[in-house]
């Protein structure tokens, strides 16, 4: 039987995060990676004032209720990382640390081509930020890394080419396999709650980890599981062909 029934291991299905994750057993999966869509829908030009800042508050908590219930489903000592950016940073902190993470390190992902500026007046925002966090003391699972290996930041470029897919916020499949190797024993399984266009799942499988995701878009969730599959033929045909 599947260890997060009554899902199965190794797909993804459409559905609000929150609900599909109320459905699972406490203690069920040994590390969530994902990169939740932050926005609050305010239109109000005017920031500075007491009604803005309720506004805000207001949606940003609805946008981390699954946080609490995404503690619940770990197993202790098990990890979580997360992408945020730089007006959300705040707000995600106080919601991970009320759930009862401990947070471990504000991680970075530098962009080797980041987007050029278009006014000639600004600077390339070439930095995306994610924290990494434990249910518990201490990690129970850290892979053996050198000191050197420990660094807090990795290089890679804006993902392009035939590898690009429609999703706009798509993550590099080598970053997350950095995560996933790091923090996943090989017998785990990884939950990505926002899977988006698949990259956890795409990680988590070239590395023969289980893992189970969903998102809101059941266009997304084709678009995912359409990359899984073809990724997985890729590496069949280039093992028969060594």
């Amino acid at each position: 039987m599947s260890r997060i029934a009554p899902f199965e291991e190794n797909t993804i299905i459409v559905g609000d995060c929150l609900d599909i994750i109320k459905q699972m057993p406490d203690g069920c999966v040994d590390l969530v990676v994902t990169d939740p869509p932050f926005h609050v829908t305010i239109t109000s030009q005017t920031k500075n004032t007491p009604a803005y800042r309720n506004l805000m508050a207001v949606g940003w908590q609805a946008q981390f209720n699954w946080i609490r219930e995404a503690y619940r489903i770990l197993r202790e000592g098990s990890t979580l990382y997360v992408f945020t950016n730089d007006d959300d940073i705040t707000f995600l902190r106080l919601a991970l640390q009320d759930a009862g993470f401990r947070i471990y390190r504000r991680l970075h992902w530098i962009k080797t081509n980041p987007l050029p500026s278009y006014t000639k007046r600004n600077y390339r925002g070439g930095v995306e930020l994610a924290y990494y966090c434990c249910k518990g003391i201490t990690p129970s699972y850290f892979a053996e890394r050198t000191q050197q290996e420990l660094l807090s930041y990795w290089f890679f470029p804006i993902v392009g080419g035939n590898e690009r897919t429609e999703h706009p916020t798509q993550k590099p499949v080598g970053l997350l396999m950095e995560w996933v190797n790091n923090s996943c024993l090989p017998s785990g399984i990884v939950f990505d709650p926002f899977i988006g266009s698949g990259t956890t799942a795409v990680a988590a499988d070239r590395l023969g980890r289980k893992w189970f995701g969903c998102d809101i878009s059941s266009l997304y969730v084709s678009l995912a599981l359409e990359r899984i599959e073809a990724d997985r033929l890729k590496r069949s045909q280039l093992e028969m062909s060594l």
